[in-house]
This record gives C-alpha cells, structure tokens and sequence, in this order.
C-alpha cells in the first residue's frame, strides 16, 4: 500500500448483532441489538436520536428499552454490592490468567497485564472453567512416563536404528 492509498476498517462491529438503517442522506446508521436506543455511524461515532429518527428507527421505543436496561443494571449493581461478591474480585487464578468479577454476575478472563481476553462477560463457572483451561495445573508424579513407559521408548528408539540406511547415491536413483 502507498503513503497515498488509505485503509479503511469500519469500526462497527457487524458481527455482534447490528441493526442497520439507510438515512436518506445516504449513510448507514448503526444500532448495536444489545444497547437499544444508542445509534451509530459506519466509523464508530455517535449520532443523535433526531439522526437515527430521520433513518427509520422507533426513537421512543428505543429509548425506553434503554432508560429500562439501565434501571435494571443499576438495581443489579446496587444489590450484587449490598449482598454480592464485589467488583474486581478475584474468582480463579492460574498461570498469569485471572477471572475477576464484573458485577452483576458476570466475569472477565485477565491475563498478566490485565487485557481482557474475551469481549463478552461470562458466568462464574464458565470464567472458571475458562482459566483452567488457559492455564492447565503443574503436573503431578503420575504424569512423569513410568519405567515400562521408557522401556518402551527405549526399544522404538532400537527399532529405529535396526533401520536400514538410505544413502544420496540410492536416493537420487
């Protein structure tokens, strides 16, 4: 690519659920399923209601599906902290990954630098199972090869030998 080319990736993430309205002006306006009422254009900006109206969406509808989800995280919020694990607690931990708790029931995978590994929050069991997963235990003794295990070994390793040698002259023939 040359310095006067210029490279375009869109910043919407149409693989996540996006509902998409042509405007009449000509460009797309975005609506992400999970954040109803929050409209966007083709590069990740923020466009108004009265954008996303003049598209085709029902802004009313939207908006109270939004006002809703917000209530409900913020009543969520409010009763994982009077009787839930707090914020940012640590749940699983293993070879440099750490599942943390997000609140509300949902958690997030660490690694050592604390970059989050997977976008969409999990359940506990899942963020447990995950960091198992990434980080398998340190071995134990019954997973060190046994002395028939190495005979074994040691007689392919015999066999291999006994095999005849091919050389370059008999190779090219």
């Amino acid at each position: 690519m040359t310095t006067d080319e210029v490279s375009f990736a869109p910043a919407i993430d149409y693989n996540s659920g996006v509902t998409i309205k042509m405007h009449p002006d000509g460009f797309d306006v975005n609506m992400y399923k999970n954040a109803p009422g929050v409209f966007y254009d083709v590069n990740g900006n923020a466009l108004s209601p009265t954008i996303a109206l003049e598209a085709g969406f029902d802004i009313k509808y939207l908006q109270s599906l939004k006002e809703k989800r917000e209530r409900i995280t913020a009543a969520r919020d409010a009763i994982e902290r009077e009787y839930g694990e707090p914020v940012d607690e640590v749940i699983a931990s293993s070879g440099g990954f750490t599942a943390v708790s997000l609140g509300s029931g949902l958690y997030a995978i660490l690694d050592e630098d604390g970059t989050r590994l997977v976008d969409e929050p999990m359940d506990r069991d899942e963020a447990i199972a995950l960091v198992d997963k990434l980080a398998p235990p340190a071995p134990t003794l019954e997973d060190f090869d046994t002395t028939e295990n190495r005979t074994s070994e040691a007689s392919k390793a015999t066999e291999a030998s006994e095999m005849p040698e091919i050389t370059a002259k008999e190779y090219t023939e």
